[in-house]
Formats: C-alpha cells, structure tokens, sequence
C-alpha cells in the first residue's frame, strides 16, 4: 500500500504543480507526468516476470523497492521549474513498481489458504486503491495547512512515503528468503521429474549426481495413467536410449500434472525438461532457448481467447478510472473556481475509500462462496460472475 501512495499524491497536487512559481507544466506535460508511470510499467511487466523467474527473487525485490524509493525522493527533491526531472522521476516509480505487481498475486496464489484464496487476492488488489486514497488525503491535508515546515507542503507527501517504505526496503534485504520464494510442485511430480532428468543427462553424456540407491528400492507408484515407470539403479547405471514415444509420453503425463499457473511452478517443469532435451552445451544455446521459450510464452497468452478478453476488459476499466483519477480534480477545481477545495478533495476521498474497497471484499467473499478460481470450471464460474458484475457496473 505505501509504494502507492504517490498515485494518489500527483493527482491531488497536480493544480499546484502546474503554477507558473512551480513547473509551469502545459497540457502535454500534465499528460506525459500522469502516463509516465503507467508506460513504463507496462514495459516492465515482462522483464519483471522474466526477471523473478530466472533470478534471486529475493535481491530483485529488494533492489527494485530500493530504486523506487530512491525515485520518489527524487521527485520530492526535484527543482522548480524542472519539469523533466519530475517526469523522469515518476518514470522509474513505475517501472520498479511492476515488480511488486507482479510478484504479489502470484505469491499470494502460492501461500494463500485454499478456502480464503480468493480473499487474499482481493486484498492485495485491495492494496492499489488504499494506497491511492491515503496518498490523496495526505496531499489534501499538506496543502490545507498552507505553510509547511522545512521544505514546500507539496513535497510533504513523498517525503512520508519515503519514511514509511524505508523499513519495508531494509527488512526486504534481510528477510528469509523462504518467506518469498514461491512454492514447488507436490513431492510426487518432483521426484518424477528428477528421475527423467538423471537419465536424459545420462543419455546426452552429462554427469548427473546418481539418487540414493537405497531410496530407488522400492518403486514408486505411478502418478497418472499415461506416467512411464520411474528409472530404477539399474537403468540409471547403464545409458538407455529414449525412444520418441517415450519422450511424448513423458512430456504429456508431466504438462497433466501440473498444478495452475505460477512464476516457479508452472514453467519451469516444462521449461527445464525441454532444455534438457535440446541439451544445450553453450551459453549462446542456452539464450537462445530461453529466448524461444519467451517469445512461444507470449505467443500462447496472445492467442488465448481469455486472457484477451480480461486484459481488454481491464484495460477498458482503468482507463475510465485513470481517467477521473488524474484530471477530475483539476478539472473541478479549474473549470468550477467557486466550489470549495475541501468539498472537492472529501468527495473524492470518499468515493475512492468507498468504491473499490466494498466491490473488492464483496467480490473476493462471493467468488470463494461459489467455490473460488481454482479448476477449469470454477475459473468458468468466476468469469461468468465478472461478467455479470461488469454488466451491472455498464448499466448503472
């Protein structure tokens, strides 16, 4: 909620920032201030998928919340009259904010609890309009107290948002990275996973650190009814050949088993075992497979009907609320000259305390109530609950 908190704050400002004594920004300064952030992180959004999956989520993390608040004081202590370094500024809050975007749901979809899955999600969504709220109220009480100690009342509410993500920029450097890395596939699919590793590596020459003998003894039941049996000492002592039907079958019985889609689990088993058929044996091999693999990726999220849809849905969606978030303000404020500040400023802050929160909550509880997101038919189900809450929403 707090790296939020100056997505409300620019908004609210914005009528002092564009004062001649101030930045003296024009219309196309305004806009390129309030889509700044939201440009550059929608071209951080993939690095930060790529990124957490391939790196120490840990030192990501901690890293980018750094340079993000390294950017909001930044844009605290930016000159007058220096409109770029205020643009500049909130360029890089946006990008490092995408990392945080990102990591959050899918961590959340890890840990959460089964029944209350959906729940945790909706507070961390949640957290975006809080921290827009709270940022706006706290520009609305700088500015009503006209003169501000030390610096411009203006400045104030970034100051209090470096203060406040500050710990959070610290203890992510030195929390335990359990608490942060996502979880693995259930035991079952790892260790058969583990065992067609060993003899691919085999098969291609690559020294593989044999499992424990004792522990191969005795034979594992198979998971699914298309999964080979698990290799035993035997097979691991002497190369086999893997014939391509072996391999198919493989391939079909793992992608089967695999649990719903997350940055650790629902890649890298597929990921891992198609790189080891490849086998690549260079750095330039190996770039150049995680290079397809992301362009395939992305490819198969382009053609997917349904995730079209949502991101057309949403896209919609925020651009309305962007929208009145960033210029509904000034323009009441510039076009209505006679309607009170602090008539202005407590409706917005009502409405956006209001709105969002109740349709979050209640959201989150009626689609856990109905059976959560989690399957085929209950991700139907929850589309077909949006569906009918979106409609609502278009009517009224």
């Amino acid at each position: 909620t707090c790296v939020y908190l100056e997505c409300g704050a620019v908004p609210a400002l914005l009528y002092v920032l564009k004062q001649p004594n101030r930045f003296n920004l024009d219309f196309i300064e305004q806009g390129m201030l309030g889509g700044a952030i939201y440009l550059w992180l929608s071209v951080a959004c993939p690095i930060a998928g790529y990124t957490l999956r391939n790196w120490n989520v840990k030192r990501v993390l901690a890293a980018t919340l750094t340079l993000n608040n390294l950017a909001i004081i930044g844009f605290a202590a930016s000159p007058d009259h220096m409109a770029s370094v205020l643009i500049a500024s909130r360029s890089v809050v946006g990008f490092t904010q995408a990392f945080v975007m990102v990591y959050s749901p899918v961590w959340v979809d890890d840990f959460a609890p089964e029944e209350s899955r959906t729940a945790w999600m909706s507070l961390v969504q949640a957290s975006v309009p809080i921290g827009i709220m709270l940022g706006y109220a706290c520009a609305y009480a700088s500015m009503a107290f006209g003169e501000c100690a030390l610096f411009d009342c203006w400045r104030w509410p970034f100051a209090v948002q470096a203060v406040l993500v500050t710990p959070i920029c610290i203890g992510a450097w030195f929390v335990n990275k359990e608490h942060l890395s996502l979880h693995l596939p259930p035991p079952e699919e790892h260790n058969h996973f583990a065992s067609m590793q060993a003899r691919l590596h085999e098969d291609e020459g690559f020294a593989s650190p044999r499992p424990n003998k004792t522990h191969q003894t005795s034979a594992s039941p198979p998971v699914g009814p298309t999964t080979p049996p698990l290799a035993s000492t035997a097979s691991l002592d002497q190369p086999q050949a893997i014939t391509d039907e072996e391999k198919r079958l493989r391939r079909t019985s793992l992608a089967d088993r695999l649990p719903p889609l997350s940055l650790n689990s629902a890649f890298i088993f597929e990921d891992a075992e198609e790189t080891m058929e490849d086998s690549p044996r260079s750095v330039t091999s190996v770039a150049t497979v995680t290079l397809t693999r992301s362009v395939r990726q992305t490819v198969g999220l382009v053609l997917n009907p349904v995730f079209i849809y949502t991101v057309m849905c949403l896209s919609a969606l925020y651009f309305v609320v962007t929208g009145v978030q960033f210029w509904g303000t000034d323009y009441l404020l510039s076009a209505h000259p006679n309607v009170s500040k602090n008539l202005v400023m407590g409706l917005y802050i009502s409405t956006s305390a209001t709105a969002p929160l109740i349709g979050l909550v209640f959201g989150g509880w009626y689609v856990d109530k109905k059976g959560g997101y989690r399957g085929l038919k209950e991700r139907a189900r929850a589309l077909r609950i949006c569906l009918g809450f979106g409609l609502l929403a278009v009517t009224c």
